[in-house]
């Protein structure tokens, strides 16, 4: 434990010391993260090697009281030489490189309206872990401990992993392997336990399987002529650019603290005490808005043959439907599995943003052309989802306001009675 000497014959712990005489200069007004902004790096600056936090569900609480400030997630800013300053947010978190922060003096309540006027705006630079570099782009004097809000977040390529398993002296394998090699989208990883796709040839067959999602593709008979593989690695391709496609939408996220607060959740209809839902029956889904604003919003069904279909607002000739803020919406769908299977598992996707949208662009169950898809899809988020959807970059950045889209989902497993 680190000491501080009060002047007299008495030592305290830093911490403590800190923030007993911070408490005291602020008042009791004041949330336990405003001081502890200003302890951390007053304990920091005395002792570089201590880095006091403050985690909990109470943070925004004042203290010593009930009362709780809304609050927006922050980073914390310290200036460095020039132009230059870090800030206590990484990649753990979300952050890229080229995203950008508006900068408020220390203590600055961050809501949806900050207490403050911005004093600076930040570029991130370098992205490590934990930590990030920036540059002042407009604006300056910062003073260490300054809150910065993300104002645009840069979203980085999709990519998925694959992992191709040993098979001995496979020329369909490596053929495939080295045509895949030229989808910067796809990445290969040595560890199973990394990997989205998992390749494998077995009995003369080229296998594609989920490594995290639990789908399978019809095996790809290789064939005993030239002619023969080469069809089957085309195929086989074909399917992985496919699968990507789907990967890339089963994770499209928007992990930033301001994006819209939406939920959905699924209940088997009929009711039963096991919650279980039968092929023979609906799924009762409730999707949540408790947002302050409207959203345009969509859920898609994710199912294990490739397929993603629009299950609601679906045949309603819409590609979205209005959720006032606030408001809560359900609908009953029907459930089915195929006749082969007993069992299958599903994924429904809410995906909602603050203009209207037509989702349908990412139904995968046939095909769009180009033009159709991009069709009032010019702008940053526009272009964000259609580089999901067609699982390749356009080699643009995408600069994209937190609080202007959201996703949530929920899996379940259907069976037969």
């Amino acid at each position: 434990m680190r000491l501080c000497w009060n002047g007299g014959n008495e030592f305290h712990g830093a911490l403590t010391y800190y923030f007993v005489n911070q408490v005291r200069a602020m008042g009791k007004s004041v949330t336990y993260a405003v001081v502890m902004d200003y302890v951390q790096g007053l304990v920091t600056s005395r002792f570089p090697a201590q880095h006091p936090k403050l985690q909990g569900a109470l943070a925004s609480n004042v203290l010593f009281g009930i009362e709780s400030q809304a609050s927006s997630l922050y980073a914390l800013v310290t200036p460095l030489s020039g132009s230059e300053v870090s800030i206590d947010t990484g990649a753990a978190l979300g952050a890229t490189k080229g995203s950008t922060y508006d900068v408020y003096p220390p203590g600055t309540s961050i809501g949806s309206t900050p207490s403050a006027a911005s004093i600076a705006a930040i570029e991130l630079t370098d992205v490590q872990a934990s930590s990030s570099t920036g540059k002042i782009t407009s604006g300056g004097n910062i003073q260490a401990n300054s809150r910065a809000r993300e104002r645009s977040h840069n979203y980085q390529d999709f990519k998925s992993y694959v992992y191709y398993q040993p098979v001995r002296a496979s020329v369909a394998l490596g053929a495939l392997r080295a045509k895949l090699a030229g989808l910067t989208n796809l990445q290969t990883v040595q560890n199973e336990g990394d990997c989205d796709l998992r390749i494998s040839e077995n009995n003369g067959q080229i296998h594609i399987d989920g490594c995290r999602y639990p789908f399978k593709s019809p095996p790809i008979a290789v064939g005993t002529t030239q002619t023969e593989r080469v069809a089957a690695v085309n195929h086989a391709q074909d399917q992985v650019v496919h699968w990507v496609k789907w990967l890339n939408l089963i994770v499209l996220s928007n992990l930033q603290i301001d994006r819209p607060d939406i939920s959905i959740s699924a209940s088997p209809v009929p009711s039963n005490r096991d919650g279980v839902f039968y092929s023979d029956g609906k799924v009762h889904i409730t999707v949540s808005n408790k947002s302050a604003r409207d959203v345009y919003m969509a859920v898609l069904d994710f199912q294990n043959d490739g397929a993603i279909d629009e299950v609601y607002p679906g045949i309603s000739g819409r590609g979205s439907q209005l959720l006032l803020a606030g408001h809560d919406l359900t609908v009953d769908l029907p459930l089915s599995i195929p006749d082969n299977m007993n069992s299958d598992h599903d994924v429904l996707k809410l995906i909602a943003t603050t203009e209207d949208r037509d989702f349908r662009i990412f139904e995968l169950e046939s095909v769009k052309g180009v033009n159709t898809r991009d069709k009032g899809m010019s702008d940053p988020l526009g272009q964000l989802f259609l580089q999901a959807s067609f699982g390749q970059s356009r080699a643009v950045e995408r600069f994209i306001a937190p609080d202007s889209w959201a996703t949530s989902q929920v899996a379940f497993d259907i069976k037969k009675r």
